[in-house]
């Protein structure tokens, strides 16, 4: 029974820590007037909501943010045959963070990559390159929304 209500307690005190998330849209200082994404395809547009869900229309600040994502998978390594063994994925996204006078505040080029081997199963390659990119296309984005939230 003691041990039940010091629990009690313990969860009582700890809820109302006044726990925020970090990267809410309310406490932002800042709006994106426009995003100008110069890629069209899947992940890029990930990002480009990403960089939308985080503006503020109260603030007095105010951005717009244009960025070029590009992806490409490279041979690192082949076996005797020629067939690759080792690939690697390289993810870049070049940023340009401009005032709404069109000024430039900051240019910034983000880049991931990872390495990994082939396998010989093509159906489950595919898959496990899917997760690769959104798990690296998830650190960009992350990276570019502290970016943005850092700015002074």
């Amino acid at each position: 029974m003691k041990n039940i209500l010091i629990l009690l307690l313990l969860t009582l005190v700890s809820g109302s820590c006044g726990f925020n998330p970090i990267y809410g849209s309310k406490d932002n200082s800042f709006e994106i007037l426009e995003v100008d994404n110069l890629s069209t395809n899947r992940s890029s547009i990930f990002i480009e909501k990403t960089i939308k869900s985080i503006s503020n229309r109260n603030s007095i600040k105010k951005f717009k943010v244009q960025f070029n994502y590009d992806e490409k998978i490279v041979v690192v390594l082949k076996d005797k045959k020629g067939n690759p063994s080792k690939n690697k994925i390289n993810i870049n996204v070049d940023l340009n963070v401009k005032d709404e006078n069109e000024k430039l505040i900051i240019n910034k080029v983000f880049t991931r990559e990872f390495g990994y081997d082939v396998q010989s199963n093509k159906f489950k390659m595919k898959q496990y390159e899917k997760n690769i990119k959104e798990s690296l296309i998830n650190e960009v984005s992350r990276d570019i929304v502290f970016l943005l939230t850092t700015i002074k």
